[in-house]
């Protein structure tokens, strides 16, 4: 329940003390199991070394324990988390054998396409950090034409995310552009606003440096991405959502200078400032959850504050599930008040909220939605 709250430190002390209860009274099965979720939640929390070592344990388990007819989907599951980890320390060519292994059981010897498209997809990603982009075109593409065929249209836009990142990098925009737009249509029309937020940042990524349309892009996917993760704190635990915002930060403070958006560029630098998110020249590593968990070589992201500058939303909130992607029907708030915000963001806002029938306009120092501002795009390609 830990983990799917999205209490990730919980949960993993919870998972490791119910492994050790169950090897200490001769459970070794469901030892392994829990090894293997305990496996899960530390990738999450970036910590991939660890990791590694409990997924080795319970492969070990479960080659002791399961009969035959177990063994090769237990070992498949476990290949997809090892592989996971490995791509976390960087050993791209250790994690694809381990997907490629779990891909052959999934395709032959217990046929199940939908989990060999999952595979494709993150042999995918796996070959696109090695810098394999064809590889990695190929893998998102056979993944996209499953998830289509059988209406699978949230997978889909993971795949089309993927996609138009091979693109980006391999200098087309036009075709960038077109699967992120793809992407963020059913993020869109589904409410995976985190989805959402990230799908347009990268379109935004797709503009030349110093293009305006590059900065009003990532400047709302940046601005939402803060609210949604300031407001959800089993998403800023994770350790890919904090370098993924911390990312952000970069580009978008960047962009700002490239653009001459020096009053921008100052109003963004201070709201990190304040917020506590700008990152230190060399932070203190925080200790680890376990003292077996010490992994010296991974990177350090500075964690985001769970619930800095989070103002209450004007509208029911619904609940969320630990899932990033899970959908929300009341789009996530920020307070724009204090620290200072873009103007011409909260101005933006507001007519929005004004053209929607608002009966009191907000002001400044009330709370807006920064969700509509994603819907801002250039006005046509170039």
């Amino acid at each position: 329940m830990s983990f799917q709250r999205g209490e990730l430190d919980v949960a993993a002390q919870q998972y490791r003390e119910a492994a050790d209860a169950l090897l200490r009274d001769g459970f070794r099965r469901h030892a392994a199991d829990t090894l293997v979720n305990l496996g899960a939640v530390l990738i999450e929390l970036g910590r991939p070394r660890p990791a590694l070592e409990h997924l080795d344990q319970a492969g070990d388990l479960y080659r002791e324990t399961c009969d035959e007819g177990e063994l090769g989907g237990k070992l498949a599951e476990l290949d997809q988390n090892t592989a996971l980890a490995l791509a976390g320390v960087k050993s791209f060519e250790r994690a694809r054998a381990h997907l490629l292994s779990a891909l052959r059981h999934w395709q032959t010897d217990d046929p199940s396409p939908e989990r060999a498209a999952r595979i494709n997809h993150n042999l995918g990603l796996v070959a696109f950090r090695a810098g394999n982009l064809p590889e990695a075109q190929l893998r998102y593409s056979r993944a996209l034409e499953h998830f289509h065929a059988v209406g699978n249209e949230h997978e889909a836009a993971d795949a089309r995310l993927g996609l138009g990142t091979v693109a980006r990098n391999r200098g087309d925009g036009g075709e960038a552009r077109a699967n992120f737009r793809q992407a963020q249509e059913h993020y869109r029309r589904t409410g995976q606003w985190l989805a959402y937020a990230q799908a347009s940042f990268n379109e935004g990524l797709t503009y030349p440096s110093d293009s305006g349309h590059r900065f009003d892009l990532l400047a709302g996917a940046w601005a939402a991405m803060q609210s949604m993760s300031w407001r959800l704190s089993h998403v800023s635990e994770r350790a890919g959502w904090r370098a993924a915002l911390d990312h952000a930060n970069d580009e978008v403070l960047e962009s700002a200078r490239r653009s001459g958006r020096t009053r921008q560029f100052v109003e963004l630098l201070e709201s990190l400032r304040i917020a506590g998110t700008l990152r230190r020249a060399a932070p203190t590593r925080p200790p680890p959850a376990h003292p077996s968990e010490v992994d010296r070589d991974a990177p350090f992201v500075e964690p985001l504050p769970s619930m800095t500058l989070s103002a209450g939303p004007l509208t029911p909130w619904a609940p969320s599930s630990a899932a990033d992607e899970a959908p929300c029907d009341a789009p996530p708030w920020i307070d724009c008040g204090w620290p200072p915000t873009l103007v011409d963001v909260v101005a933006r806002a507001e007519e929005i909220i004004a053209v929607a029938g608002a009966t009191t306009p907000p002001l400044r120092r009330g709370t807006v939605s920064l969700i509509p501002l994603l819907h801002r795009h250039p006005p046509a390609d170039q």
